[in-house]
């Protein structure tokens, strides 16, 4: 998926989803802006758009994300 793909997509498929659901990962082929690799500062965009889109602060967003990794990792052994 490459640029307004992206964004579709993350618009089209969170726009449901609650947000105890949600992590973010830096492993996609492309960016939602561009047609580049992926690097790990590109999320920050990544949560700016889903607060966008979920109506709701990119602090509610990352307290979110971090709260889902914590629980997530804890799951499977790993120490966060």
């Amino acid at each position: 998926m490459a640029g307004n793909t992206v964004f579709q997509f993350i618009t089209r498929e969170t726009a449901t989803l609650p947000l105890d659901r949600l992590l973010t990962e830096t492993d996609a082929p492309f960016t939602v802006t561009a047609n580049r690799t992926s690097v790990p500062h590109d999320v920050a965009g990544v949560v700016e758009l889903l607060a966008q889109v979920k109506g709701v602060s990119v602090v509610d967003v990352r307290s979110a994300i971090a709260a889902n990794a914590q629980r997530v990792f804890s799951f499977v052994g790993l120490k966060t």
